[in-house]
C-alpha cells in the first residue's frame, strides 16, 4: 500500500477543515495570515446556515403538531427505533410488540402507520420510495438523512 502524496490522495474528506501546506514558520504565518478570514467566513457561513436549519425543523414540528398531536408521538417512536430506513410491515410488527398491553388501541394495532408515514412524508421528514418485489408493490420509507440529526435532537423537546 502506498501513502498519500497530497491532500488530494488522502483517503477520506479534508474540506471542512482549514489546510495549510507550509515548509517554515514564516511561510505558515503568510498563510495563515491570507487563509485565516475565509476560513472564518465559512464557518460563519456554516453556523447561520445550521441555525436556520434548525429554525426550519423546529417550523416543521410545530405545525406537524398543529395538524394532529399524534404525528410527534409517531415520529419520536420512529427515531427511537433507530433505524433510517423501515417498510410498513416492520413498524406495525415492532409498534404491536412494543406497545402490547398499552392502554392506547391505534399504538398497540399498529393501524397509524400509513396514514401518519404519508404526514411526516408531506411534511418532507420522511421518503418514500415505491418498490415492485415479486408482481408485488410494497413501500420503503427513509428518515430525512439530512435533517435526522437535528430531528433527533429537536423531536424531544416540547414544541410551543
Amino acid at each position: 500500500m502506498t501513502s498519500p502524496s497530497g491532500l488530494n490522495d488522502l483517503p477520506f474528506d479534508v474540506n471542512a477543515f482549514m489546510v495549510i501546506k507550509y515548509s517554515n514558520q514564516m511561510e505558515l504565518e503568510d498563510r495563515l495570515y491570507t487563509e485565516i478570514n475565509p476560513f472564518l467566513e465559512k464557518v460563519r457561513v456554516m453556523g447561520l446556515y445550521q441555525q436556520a436549519l434548525v429554525k426550519s425543523v423546529r417550523e416543521i414540528l410545530k405545525r406537524l403538531k398543529d395538524e394532529n398531536q399524534e404525528y410527534i408521538s409517531f415520529l419520536r417512536r420512529l427515531l427511537i427505533m433507530g433505524k433510517e430506513d423501515f417498510k410498513i410491515q416492520f413498524i406495525e410488527t415492532y409498534f404491536r410488540t412494543i406497545y402490547q398491553g398499552t392502554t392506547n388501541p391505534v399504538l398497540a394495532s399498529g393501524l397509524i402507520t400509513s396514514q401518519y408515514l404519508s404526514a411526516l412524508e408531506k411534511f418532507g421528514l420522511v421518503e418514500n420510495k415505491r418498490e415492485k418485489l415479486n408482481d408485488h408493490r410494497t413501500s420503503h420509507y427513509f428518515l430525512n438523512l439530512s435533517l435526522l440529526p437535528i430531528l433527533r435532537q429537536e423531536a424531544f423537546k416540547e414544541i410551543e
